[in-house]
């Protein structure tokens, strides 16, 4: 599965807003599995960001969240798990690599 990272084009409006980290998983993706625990660890990580999780396969609310997502990012090839802060985007997730991606997404819109 490819990881897939996009550039910020972050609005300078002078506001702080608490940053959102939004995990969408499916249930029966392994990937997915193997994510949620270091989703886990990232929030306790991070007590200043809000993190959101949302199934997409068989939450039709969730589902719902993850098409809206995917337009305003225009993400050509969606899938979970995906993980989205702010206009910055990581899809799939493998345990020893994805990481770093993850975090970097993380540290980048929790400035």
């Amino acid at each position: 599965m490819a990881l897939v990272l996009t550039v910020a084009m972050l609005a300078s409006d002078g506001l702080a807003a608490q940053a959102v980290f939004k995990f969408y998983w499916g249930q029966g993706c392994p990937h997915c599995d193997a994510a949620r625990p270091f989703v886990r660890a990232l929030e306790k990580e991070h007590p200043k960001v809000r993190f959101e999780a949302w199934e997409v396969r068989r939450d039709p609310v969730g589902r719902k969240h993850f098409v809206k997502e995917v337009k305003r990012l225009k993400i050509k090839n969606p899938s979970v798990p995906t993980f989205i802060c702010g206009d910055e985007y990581v899809v799939g997730y493998r345990k020893g690599q994805s990481e770093a991606c993850v975090r970097d997404l993380l540290r980048r819109c929790s400035k």
